[in-house]
């Protein structure tokens, strides 16, 4: 199998690449920067910032499988702050990606690694793949916006598409989100401060399950302009999940919410995986297993280079 994947020196991105060539796939890497990826087998990288007139030409010379879209942003509240940037690096970059693909005349299949950010609050729990749109953010509605253009696509040109909801995604490299968030508080400082209640959940997959889900999806999954939920299919809240990581620091930090909400955050998540189950995948890292070793990893984070 060979893959192109955008985005390849990014978090998920790097996964990917790791997982699918340790099973011997050949993987063409395109990474706005190549500066600290190291050479490893089945795999060539290239730097290239898109959209670029040269990733066409890329398509051609490497003529993959599928392309494993997952050059995007990442931040929630970045796109609350600076909307025309996120669509810019979201929205605008996938049309390029998917035109090329189209353009390309190649029997190519296209993978876009969308986020659960497209539910926003949903309206039941837990949320399965049926479930409508109602973003709350600019991240999540640029990808819905991904996401229908993936289907009209699949419709008017008959590009083989599908699509991921990637829920809280977390692992070693991470440095954003929550669970950074309270790694990086509990080594600095007694006290743990963090947005809202504490009782609002998320769904937390380790990025090498997600991984092996893209593998899972690549191999036999609906690229009729599918869409897959990509999760563990357990709620945690976030007291439980700041508990937890005190308890793998062995830090004893105070912990405190206080009460307000972040502009673009849902309340409360948890996927139904029952559609990816179906493929044959499983979770293979529990949360608890997969949340010590990254406490392990921010812990020697702070002691090589500092947590700031």
């Amino acid at each position: 199998m060979k893959l192109l994947v955008t985005g390849a020196g990014g978090f998920i991105g790097r996964s990917v690449v790791d997982y699918v060539t340790s099973i011997g796939w050949q993987v063409c890497g395109v990474s706005r920067t190549t500066v600290g990826l190291p050479p490893q087998p089945n795999t060539v990288w290239y730097q290239m910032a898109l959209p670029d007139s040269g990733f066409a030409a890329l398509l051609h010379e490497w003529r993959p499988d599928v392309v494993v879209h997952a050059a995007s942003t990442a931040i929630v509240g970045q796109s609350v702050d600076s909307p025309l940037h996120d669509f810019e690096r979201s929205v605008r970059v996938w049309v390029h990606v998917i035109e090329a693909v189209r353009c390309s005349k190649t029997p190519c299949r296209v993978m876009l690694l969308s986020s659960a950010a497209v539910y926003g609050n949903p309206v039941a729990l837990p949320i399965d793949e049926s479930q409508p749109m109602m973003p709350v953010s600019p991240y999540g509605y640029h990808k819905k916006m991904c996401e229908e253009i993936a289907e009209y696509y699949a419709s008017l040109y008959n590009v083989a598409v599908c699509s991921m909801r990637i829920f809280s995604a977390y692992g070693p490299r991470l440095r954003r989100q929550v669970i950074w968030d309270i790694c990086r508080k509990a080594l600095s400082g007694d006290t743990i401060e963090l947005m809202g209640t504490g009782d609002e959940s998320r769904d937390f997959i380790h990025v090498g399950d997600v991984a092996r889900a893209i593998a899972a999806i690549v191999e036999q999954g609906d690229f009729q302009a599918g869409v897959y939920n990509v999760a563990s299919g357990v709620g945690t809240t976030i007291r439980d999940a700041a508990g937890k990581i005190v308890q793998a620091l062995g830090t004893n930090n105070v912990i405190r919410f206080n009460g307000a909400r972040r502009a673009g955050d849902p309340l409360f998540w948890q996927a139904d995986i029952s559609k990816l189950a179906s493929l044959g995948w499983a979770c293979q890292v529990p949360f608890d297993e997969g949340l010590t070793a990254y406490a392990r990893w921010a812990l020697q984070e702070q002691r090589s280079s500092g947590i700031r």
